[in-house]
């Protein structure tokens, strides 16, 4: 529903084309061949089925990647993001070779879900990382760290974060982004 309504938004009160693509992979496959359009509005676990098709589509162009919900891609196991995220991750890659390329992070808080989904989040951004590297970001923003030996063997490591102390990074990426909060006129609407 919500990409139905983002594609009739484009279609509505821009230029470009949209498309929302839906349906098995073979279904999927007829419809990228047979129709091309400025806007792609999907789920973004199509980032991992889709790849191939959408690498192609977009070698060579400018692309504008909008991700709503990104925790959902964000989220790492062992330092690795899951499958959509490393789909997601690649295509960066692919579009950053082209000129000026540049990622707007948006986001209304860094504290609610896993703060670490912020660190990676600008993993994502070309040049350097404003956040410094995953170990640095935990000791500085963590209250303490609670380790718990398993049954099995396994260590089980727990961040406390420090609620108060996150509120800082919100400055330091502030350059790099664009804050939108839902009360926000326009965005309420």
């Amino acid at each position: 529903k919500n990409n139905i309504t983002m594609m009739r938004a484009v279609n509505n009160f821009t230029q470009l084309r949209a498309v929302n693509i839906e349906g098995t992979k073979a279904k999927r496959t007829k419809e990228f061949a047979k129709q091309d359009a400025d806007v792609y509005v999907m789920n973004y676990e199509k980032a991992n089925f889709d790849f191939e098709i959408l690498s192609k589509r977009i070698e060579g162009k400018r692309v504008f990647f909008v991700f709503d919900e990104v925790q959902k891609i964000l989220i790492h196991k062992n330092g690795k993001p899951n499958l959509a995220g490393q789909g997601i991750k690649k295509l960066i890659e692919i579009a950053s070779a082209q000129p000026q390329m540049t990622i707007w992070p948006m986001s209304a808080t860094v504290i609610n879900a896993d703060p670490e989904r912020y660190f990676y989040l600008y993993a994502q951004a070309p040049g350097k990382h404003p956040l410094k590297n995953i170990s640095t970001y935990r000791k500085r923003f963590t209250e303490r760290v609670e380790r718990r030996k398993m049954p099995w063997g396994a260590l089980e490591v727990k961040y406390i974060w420090d609620n108060a102390k996150l509120e800082e990074v919100r400055h330091i990426v502030a350059p790099l982004t664009h804050t939108v909060r839902k009360t926000d006129p326009g965005v309420r609407e």
